[in-house]
């Protein structure tokens, strides 16, 4: 028992440890969909810019503000998830402010186009600078899912090695308690067959027995009665001397008593 046991305990550890890799697998996920998203964010703050500037419609504002709003919620996110890689927190933190700044940008030709104008607004476009971020954003936020990536494929192999060792501890300790357990149908069998060999056996030795013991009566009662007969033919012989020897006693004392 204690060799199946041991292969369902291996199980059970594995399994473990495999649930666990799913949670770190879960977890460089969502950090991965939290960067893409901070990415995207930083997109969309650039596209309201331009579509504002452009067009001078206040709808384009829409993506812009609603950039602003889920900012700060997003990069709470992200540097929540990457609590566990203390190794890409440099680079989260770089993207981080790298959207930050790019969205604090389009935030500031938005005010600029407010206070100054759009000449002024399109004059502070011109400068490159937002260009430039976004250009460093799309180098570091790469880097960074590149690096993201190469963690997750890593924990997706390990996830496979934790599972095909899960199978294979899980269907041989299978294997093996269900071949305890025609081990024990069978010692069972072996068992019962045996004891009723046994008690076969035990009646037959009683029986022989039996026979043995009434044979042996039978002879010592024909042995005694044969002892009996001797007896009896033994004491009625030895009657007979004696008989003659009283006989002749008597005769000797009648003769030798005086007569008157």
């Amino acid at each position: 028992f204690s060799v199946p046991l041991a292969f369902i305990l291996v199980f059970f550890l594995v399994q473990l440890a495999a649930e666990r890799a799913d949670i770190y697998l879960l977890e460089i996920q969502n950090l991965q969909s939290s960067v893409r998203e901070l990415r995207l964010l930083a997109r969309q703050a650039e596209s309201s810019e331009r579509g504002f500037l452009l067009i001078g419609d206040d709808r384009y504002l829409f993506p812009l503000e609603q950039a602003n709003a889920i900012l700060p919620t997003q990069v709470k996110f992200c540097q929540g998830y990457a609590k566990d890689w203390p190794a890409l927190q440099t680079d989260i933190d770089a993207v981080v402010a790298l959207v930050q700044k790019r969205i604090a940008q389009a935030n500031k030709v938005l005010e600029t186009q407010r206070t100054k104008g759009f000449a002024a607004a399109l004059e502070l476009t011109r400068s490159g600078e937002a260009d430039k971020t976004m250009d460093q954003l799309t180098t570091r936020a790469s880097d960074l899912l590149r690096n993201v990536n190469n963690i997750e494929s890593s924990y997706l192999e390990h996830e496979r090695t934790l599972n095909r060792w899960t199978c294979v501890s899980f269907s041989v300790g299978t294997l093996l308690m269900i071949g305890v357990m025609m081990w024990l149908y069978n010692a069972l069998l072996s068992y019962l067959y045996a004891r009723d060999d046994a008690r076969e056996q035990l009646e037959k030795m009683n029986a022989g027995l039996q026979t043995h013991i009434e044979d042996r009566t039978r002879e010592l009662r024909d042995m005694n009665e044969e002892l009996g007969q001797f007896a009896y033919v033994a004491s009625h012989d030895l009657q007979e001397p004696l008989r003659t020897i009283t006989s002749f006693s008597l005769g000797i004392t009648y003769n030798a008593w005086p007569q008157w």
